[in-house]
């Protein structure tokens, strides 16, 4: 069913208490009452675009907006929806929590707390995700893994997501499930003990995390799908894909075993045969396989994929790696150059993903990270993002802003872009144009 901010990037979705729907876009909020069938905008200033981040409904009935330019604030039991500009933090806030007074902010530049009218830094580096866990604890999502708030300030927990990008943190019972950039991570919020839970192919980017209380099921957002798990079992069985699939698939086999009568003693006599005679299929396939080429030049064969068509047309983006020294070129294997050629095609392309990537590759997503593993040790959107940086890095020798970099290079915010980088040659933007520019 469309909707009438259809095509509009969506950042935020809240539910009141009356049933009505806000949501917060890259151009505004818009609201939906329960009885309504259409979105209508509610301008949050008169003149200048406003992009909404997060929104959080406090215990007042007080709607809050984070927004690109400060903190803004709605009564929701003010029929006129008089928009008040509460603060003007200097940053973009990307999520909000109360613990009843007080209001807590994180921003890209540091967490902010505001309590008695007044918002003061608690923090001053990046913070992305802030929850209340079952003891009335309060734990912040960082660049270095989790902090907990205390009355004196804030502290560092050692766990298994430190030295990661943590994007959103669920609570459920005793635990926090963290997801981050490489995965996930659970903490005994009483032990303080963690454990990772490794996917094999999802990378966690952004803040999209819930649960079903319900059934105690957990989700979580990534670049491959959503993987679901049930968080009352500490294991690694998650399932990447689309959750209600997964959810109908199980229930379905729960219905199909209580319908069943048990199953006869010749069934398991059966079972065992197929399953013998698969592994004897499986071996001699696999005796017959090592005469053959190996798996990447039978799917990539270099006569099919000419080496100029990929690295020496001048006109098509993959034109920087025409300068790549001859030994380098003949090292890289068909299946690199094809994948670096079009990592360059998209590499403005802030929304593009590992799946359309398998796609232009003529394999399956499967296939895709099997090889990539294999012949560069990275997954394949940190692939792409090393070729973006390495773009980002030329550019930067010259009198290009960095605002135009980023977007040139696929990266959907300055911040991101900066975090990144500095992550892959240990200096700012900045500073690297300084020692290297021409």
């Amino acid at each position: 069913m469309a909707d009438s901010i259809e095509g509009r990037r969506l950042r935020a979705i809240v539910e009141d208490s009356k049933g009505g729907l806000w949501i917060g876009t890259r151009d505004g909020l818009y609201k939906k009452d329960a009885t309504a069938t259409d979105f209508r905008r509610v301008a949050i200033t008169k003149d200048t675009l406003v992009s909404v981040f997060c929104l959080c409904i406090d215990k007042k009935g007080h709607l809050w907006i984070g927004t690109d330019q400060g903190l803004f604030r709605i009564s929701l039991d003010d029929r006129q929806l008089q928009v008040e500009h509460v603060d003007s933090i200097p940053t973009l806030i990307g999520k909000i929590a109360t613990d009843g007074d007080r209001l807590w902010i994180a921003t890209e530049n540091g967490l902010y707390c505001r309590a008695d009218n007044k918002t003061t830094q608690w923090y001053q580096e990046a913070a992305h995700a802030i929850v209340t866990d079952a003891r009335g604890q309060m734990w912040v999502g960082t660049d270095n893994g989790l902090l907990r708030i205390t009355e004196q300030g804030v502290e560092h927990v050692s766990t298994a997501a430190d030295g990661h990008i943590v994007k959103d943190i669920v609570c459920w019972r005793d635990f926090l499930w963290c997801s981050h950039e490489q995965g996930l991570c659970c903490v005994n919020i009483y032990t303080g003990r963690s454990t990772i839970l490794c996917t094999e192919h999802n990378e966690y980017l952004d803040g999209s995390a819930c649960i079903d209380v319900s059934t105690g099921t957990l989700y979580f957002g990534g670049t491959m799908g959503i993987d679901c798990f049930d968080a009352d079992k500490l294991d690694e069985k998650l399932r990447s894909g689309i959750a209600q699939l997964w959810i109908e698939e199980i229930s379905e086999e729960l219905k199909v075993k209580s319908k069943e009568p048990a199953s006869p003693t010749w069934y398991y006599w059966l079972m065992g045969l197929l399953i013998s005679g698969t592994l004897a299929y499986l071996y001699y396939i696999k005796r017959k396989q090592k005469k053959t080429p190996t798996e990447t030049e039978q799917l990539l064969p270099k006569e099919s994929i000419p080496e100029q068509s990929l690295i020496s047309e001048q006109s098509s983006p993959a034109r920087r790696y025409a300068t790549l020294s001859s030994e380098r070129t003949r090292s890289l294997s068909p299946f690199i150059l094809k994948a670096t050629a079009i990592a360059e095609a998209h590499i403005a392309d802030a929304d593009f993903t590992a799946e359309q990537m398998a796609q232009e590759l003529a394999m399956s997503r499967t296939k895709l990270f099997m090889l990539m593993k294999k012949e560069t040790g990275k997954a394949v959107m940190e692939f792409v993002r090393d070729i973006r940086l390495d773009h980002a890095a030329e550019m930067l020798k010259n009198d290009i802003p960095v605002a135009d970099i980023t977007m040139a290079c696929g990266f959907s915010d300055p911040s991101s872009f900066r975090r990144s980088f500095a992550k892959k040659y240990g200096v700012n933007p900045s500073q690297y144009r300084s020692k290297h520019k021409t």
